[in-house]
């Protein structure tokens, strides 16, 4: 009897499930990008694993202040993990300074590359190319509102600390950036990717969008 190829409902589904993690603060599945992997040193110290690519049994949390506070504050990596850890005091706070840090590079990265533009008159000129939109927190909502009327980005994203922003360009501070729409595969993940960057460093850090 020949063997039967699996259905592709039946190869996606696999896939979907392949790509879900469960919380140990929660104990809700989620897709992985909306959780963080952590591990344990081998002098038994907590360690994000933020990319994925650590070896060694692996805990996912939520990238949630609340759900990874409870995570550290009830033991709950040492069970699961089934070993003593040790969590530095100030864990979380300092994750979501490395998740800062993080976003930070993804844009400098993006800014050489082309794909992301600083400065109110290089979005004006580029606005039929804008996909999306950063607004700092400083930045005035009168004035950020009359730039999205303009530039018409798929989506923007406000309420980003003008110093975060402006260490993309080397300056103190920095009120606008744009993401160009993607012109090939690579840079569509990029977006992707930083959309998540952002997304975590968001719920880790509780940084709220401006309220518009």
């Amino acid at each position: 009897m020949k063997p039967v190829a699996p259905s592709m409902e039946t190869s996606q589904g696999a896939a979907e499930a392949a790509s879900l993690r469960r919380c140990l603060a929660t104990g809700q599945s989620a897709e992985k990008d909306r959780l963080i992997r952590f591990v344990a040193s081998p002098e038994g110290e907590l360690v994000a694993d933020i990319y994925g690519r650590l070896g060694g049994r692996g805990a996912w949390v939520s990238a949630d202040k609340q759900h990874l506070e409870t995570a550290c504050s009830k033991n709950l990596f040492a069970r699961f993990l089934r070993q003593s850890v040790t969590i530095k005091e100030g864990f979380v706070d300092h994750l979501g300074d490395q998740l800062a840090q993080i976003l930070i590079n993804r844009m400098s990265m993006m800014r050489k590359s082309g794909a992301l533009v600083t400065g109110r008159g290089k979005l004006e000129m580029a606005a039929s190319r804008l996909e999306g939109l950063l607004i700092a927190d400083d930045a005035s909502q009168r004035e950020a509102a009359s730039l999205i009327q303009m530039v018409q980005p798929d989506w923007h994203e406000t309420g980003l600390p003008a110093a975060l922003l402006g260490q993309i360009a080397g300056v103190g501070s920095l009120a606008y950036a744009g993401v160009l729409r993607a012109a090939y595969p690579s840079e569509q993940k990029q977006i992707e990717a930083l959309l998540v960057d952002l997304q975590r460093w968001r719920s880790v850090t509780q940084t709220q969008k401006t309220t518009e």
